[in-house]
């Protein structure tokens, strides 16, 4: 007979078996393409292990939750804050600072169990850049304790009515989750990967396992065979899953049923369980969590230092893991839940462990808020659009107004334009939305979607116009500058193509030919009068080594970076591009071109920095400087449009 509550070392070791994959998945192991459902086994383990605990509290009716809040404080916090410490003391010698002030925010949202919502909002799980995040694992803490803030409340609600209610209201609440991930990972996946919604059926699978467990069940010899065929449908996931398999979904039964079998079928003395009984898998197991709190930050600053991380190195970085993880547990985590302040009432309890999150949260919010950068800090690689309104009015009362129109790439210019307007009396104001292409009839398709915030930039800028107007004795000048290589769509979501594609289904010239069509109707809609100044694509840094794909700054951070800063001016992002916009607006008298081109390259050769300047803060975006370089060369030709 096996009891429901008594220790099982098994768990443990199974412990070992959801943690172990999860860190060669980062570790980028391609053969563990699937390593990622280590942390549904978890979810499964977790709902399993803690009902367990409550349903046995419960009928012994000495269940408290302010004493249950009290255990998952002790289980999580005093190893979670002293790996956002030590991580934030690492950053702070490592990254650059737009790297610092993503990390202050996660480290914020993670005090709070809220950075699954902080990363759904930023990245997806999968992309590039993510694997640079040190916290972007705690998203799997934040959805287990948003649970168990709700589900001992909603035990307590229900036991009074029996088993089987409870049990009929958690089947049907799991049954409402898992059709809402199988949606979400069709429509919203980002968010159904992220957020509690599409995660909460696997908690409640471990649940549904602790009430069958209730009662101690007999060995079959059936039991050692079914453990067996749990084992395999974790392996399949493992090894089959990977990044293009919709998660979490119906895919996910198969590792989530494999658990509930082993949790429910193996035994510590035979077969699969006497396997995962062994002292080193029940080792893993139980430095399971603090090794899975390390190796996130562990991989992430490798990515930092090392381009290309070979086998060996990552060998070495899951080792490092390991021996954190190892003083970690018997240092921070076991002392904290069996020794630490055990006799101290709960109440009292939460009041002492909550100084040292608090603390974190003020002195990151304090860095955030002064815009204290890191060590490696440099103002010479920032980007050039600072994230403020920009409306600038001049105080001569001159009914002269410059308007910057565009995307990200026009924000990039937004100091240097003000300064100039202030210089020559004109008010300034900024009217452009991040990756936000809004012309006629045409925008950009990003991250697979059009936005509505994006298509009424347009006529936010009409309607400027249409007011201004009124006043026959304004001189409205607008500059339009954009980054013109997005992914173009119509109104509809019908997606054109990209003019820089080397991808025939792409159909560039179709897609060239859309642009141009949506840029004439933009200036035949404006009177005849209205100067409209155009400004072109950025040589930018694609051209450039593989290293340098996020910029020059981030390629020198490397240890081992290779970081040429010039390159062929014909093979300048877009360079084609531009001398056809140029070509096109010129059949226009009150339309004029700007191109980047001439102030950051030669004749012949284009760069990313000269003379300690970088001018670009990533693979395309201007650094301050950069931008103003820019505005000292055009302001010739601006004067000259604007007295016409």
């Amino acid at each position: 007979m096996a009891s429901a509550f008594a220790y099982r070392k098994e768990i443990d070791g199974l412990r070992a078996l959801a943690v172990l994959p999860v860190i060669l998945f980062h570790a980028g192991f391609e053969v563990f393409s699937g390593g990622f459902v280590g942390v549904d086994i978890f979810f499964v383990i977790s709902g399993y292990l803690i009902t367990s605990i409550i349903l046995s509290e419960m009928q012994d009716q000495n269940f408290s939750l302010l004493k249950f809040y009290e255990r998952r404080a002790r289980r999580i916090l005093p190893a979670l804050c002293t790996v956002i410490l030590w991580t934030a003391v690492a950053a702070y010698f490592i990254m650059l600072e737009e790297q610092w002030r993503d990390f202050l925010q996660s480290g914020i949202s993670v005090i709070f169990f809220a950075s699954n919502i902080f990363f759904w909002l930023e990245d997806d799980y999968f992309a590039a850049v993510s694997e640079e995040k040190p916290l972007l694992h705690s998203w799997s803490l934040a959805v287990e304790e948003q649970y168990y803030i709700f589900f001992p409340i909603m035990i307590m609600a229900l036991w009074r009515f029996g088993r089987n209610p409870m049990l009929y209201s958690i089947g049907i609440l799991a049954a409402i989750s898992l059709i809402s991930a199988e949606y979400g990972s069709r429509y919203y996946p980002s968010a159904n990967f992220y957020l509690l919604f599409g995660r909460a059926w696997e908690i409640l699978a471990g649940t549904m396992a602790a009430f069958y467990m209730q009662k101690p069940r007999p060995y079959e010899s059936k039991d050692d065979l079914l453990a067996w065929l749990g084992f395999t449908l974790l392996c399949i996931a493992i090894f089959l899953f990977d990044k293009e398999t919709p998660f979490p979904s119906v895919y996910a039964a198969l590792p989530v049923l494999g658990t509930l079998i082993i949790i429910i079928c193996a035994r510590s003395d035979r077969g699969l369980g006497k396997l995962l009984s062994n002292p080193l898998c029940v080792g893993i197991g139980l430095i399971s969590y603090s090794l899975y709190l390390w190796h996130q930050p562990v991989f992430a600053f490798g990515r930092l230092l090392v381009f290309e991380m070979g086998w060996m190195l990552k060998i070495g970085l899951i080792i490092l893991s390991i021996i954190l993880a190892i003083l970690s547990y018997y240092s921070i985590e076991k002392p904290a839940r069996y020794a630490w302040l055990k006799d101290i009432k709960p109440l009292n309890f939460f009041i002492k462990a909550m100084i040292i999150p608090l603390a974190l949260v003020l002195t990151f919010g304090f860095l955030l808020w002064t815009q204290a950068g890191p060590l490696n800090n440099g103002n010479h690689h920032r980007y050039a659009g600072e994230n403020k309104p920009w409306n600038y009015a001049n105080e001569a009362g001159h009914n002269k107004r410059i308007i910057l129109y565009g995307d990200s790439h026009a924000r990039q210019y937004a100091a240097a334009i003000e300064n100039y307007a202030a210089k020559e009396k004109f008010d300034f104001e900024l009217i452009a939305g991040p990756a936000c292409l809004a012309l006629p009839d045409l925008t950009n398709y990003y991250k697979g979607a059009i936005s509505a915030d994006c298509i009424s930039q347009l006529h936010i800028l009409k309607d400027k116009i249409h007011r201004l107007a009124k006043d026959k004795s304004n001189e409205n000048i607008i500059i339009i500058a954009h980054r013109w290589g997005p992914l173009l769509s119509n109104l509809e979501g019908k997606v054109i193509g990209k003019i820089d594609s080397s991808l025939s289904k792409d159909n560039p010239q179709k897609a060239q030919a859309a642009l141009f069509a949506s840029l004439r109707k933009m200036i035949d809609s404006f009177p005849a009068s209205q100067k409209l100044i155009f400004i072109g694509n950025v040589p930018a840094v694609t051209p450039l080594s593989e290293q340098m794909e996020q910029g020059p700054a981030r390629c020198l951070q490397f240890i081992n970076g290779n970081c040429p800063m010039s390159f062929a001016r014909e093979k300048g992002e877009l360079f084609g591009f531009n001398q056809d916009l140029r070509a096109m607006l010129k059949a226009y008298p009150k339309a004029y071109f700007l191109d980047p081109y001439d102030s950051f390259c030669d004749d012949e050769i284009c760069y990313a920095g000269r003379n300690d300047e970088i001018y670009y803060s990533d693979d395309a975006h201007l650094t301050a400087s950069a931008a103003h370089i820019f505005m000292a060369r055009e302001t010739p030709i601006l004067d000259a449009i604007i007295e016409k």
